[in-house]
């Protein structure tokens, strides 16, 4: 949709065409189909067609540890249809597009991100409201936490980078002007995650690890233990995990926000069945803990 914005502003045209990329037998596919037909029932009334959303496509995240058979939902494909619900309900207002991306809720700092960056580059840096603007300008100069960038010098890489894409594709970029090759959307290759896998139940655990190995039995196709690691910055936490009696993983559990791992394990490819599961911390210290909160439980569905 970003690509195409440089050649249209009509943005339901820019939607569906978009749409193009995307295997037609994908879920993802039919969900952003149905965003389309929503909006074209329901024009004027993008709260409603929310609702018709929410009820078919509103419980998709199988993989997040914390979104699992929760309210929060960070699967894109939701995310995406809500980059979609304000770019069409928007009406090629910019204010109106970011508000109903956002009210949408969930990953909702990303999708009316997405929504007023596509809608401004079919519009057009110079049509952005100053209101938006002005405040941003303040800020371009400051480096991003952990990084030696600020927004002018991201600007200034993606720029670069975009004209170097341009001329790889067929197309030329002079001292003042720049042409790109207009190509056809063509559908990626068709994939599937966690085929015919769902969330069944999320069971809670809430023990603290010790010296002990922690041991858990279920009846699962598969399966996530959320928790995480606490102690100084720098300690790095050493596990292995064993699924009936053999070993599965060795890994690392690092307190460090940057380098942490979301969750203490999991395995999307179980055999169906009764399974025990052991969990051993090879290196607890002194003012160290590891915490498991709860289990996801998976099932097959046909």
């Amino acid at each position: 949709m970003y690509s195409l914005a440089f050649i249209s502003d009509d943005i339901e045209w820019i939607v569906k065409e978009g749409l193009k990329s995307i295997p037609a037998q994908s879920s993802f596919y039919k969900c952003m189909v149905d965003v389309i037909n929503i909006y074209h029932m329901l024009p004027n009334n993008w709260r409603a067609g929310w609702l018709v959303l929410q009820d078919k496509w509103g419980h998709t995240d199988i993989g997040c540890g914390e979104g699992a058979l929760d309210p929060l939902n960070i699967d894109a494909m939701i995310n995406c249809a809500y980059i979609l619900f304000g770019l069409l309900y928007g009406e090629g207002d910019f204010y109106k597009t970011i508000d109903i991306s956002t009210r949408c809720g969930q990953d909702s700092d990303c999708n009316p991100a997405s929504a007023a960056g596509i809608l401004a580059t079919a519009k057009g840096y110079n049509w952005i409201p100053k209101d938006w603007i002005e405040p941003l300008k303040k800020g371009e100069d400051i480096n991003f936490a952990y990084l030696p960038y600020s927004l002018n010098t991201t600007y200034k890489m993606s720029f670069d980078q975009a004209l170097q894409v341009i001329e790889r594709n067929g197309g030329e970029v002079s001292e003042n002007d720049v042409t790109i090759k207009v190509q056809t959307p063509k559908a990626v290759g068709y994939e599937v995650s966690f085929p015919n896998l769902q969330p069944a139940e999320r069971k809670p655990i809430k023990i603290q690890l010790d010296k002990n190995p922690f041991t858990y039995e279920a009846e699962c196709a598969g399966i996530l233990f959320n928790g995480f690691v606490k102690g100084p910055g720098k300690y790095v936490a050493e596990l292995e995990m064993y699924v009936d009696g053999q070993l599965a993983e060795s890994f690392t559990m690092p307190v460090s926000y940057r380098l942490r791992r979301l969750d203490v394990y999991w395995n999307f490819e179980l055999k169906p069945g009764n399974h025990t599961f052991e969990l051993r911390w090879l290196n607890p210290e002194e003012g160290t803990s590891i915490d498991v909160v709860d289990a996801v439980l998976y099932k097959k569905v046909k």
